[in-house]
């Protein structure tokens, strides 16, 4: 379990109503782990022919349930959505990352060997 599942069922065990349980630590919530739930969401909004617009409140509502980080449903979260989007539509993997990229003011240097990276968003 991620820092926001202890957080969110610790929040229930007190009494707090399910839908008020996400939180955030200011440092563990906003991690990359958020973003691997979205992998499905995103498939089966592209089987559905599901708009633009409803793909990101899917992606809101998936990003929140268990954690409460506007980082990740506002900005990394849609961000990663867009990305596997172009990538289910067919553009390739490489050309994806760095529109995406692109669109977030980051550069990405093609060619270069995959760096490793943080687990934390911000």
């Amino acid at each position: 379990a991620a820092t926001c599942h202890r957080m969110f069922f610790a929040n229930w065990q007190n009494g707090i109503r399910p839908e008020d349980c996400p939180d955030n630590d200011g440092h563990n919530v906003d991690a990359i782990d958020g973003l691997t739930g979205l992998i499905p969401v995103v498939v089966a909004a592209f089987g559905s022919g599901r708009s633009d617009d409803q793909l990101l409140e899917d992606i809101h509502a998936a990003t929140s349930v268990c954690r409460h980080s506007v980082a990740l449903s506002r900005q990394y979260g849609p961000a990663y959505g867009r990305l596997l989007l172009s990538a289910l539509n067919g553009k390739g993997l490489p050309s994806a990352a760095l529109e995406t990229a692109q669109g977030m003011g980051l550069h990405l240097y093609p060619g270069r060997p995959d760096p490793m990276t943080a687990c934390y968003l911000e």
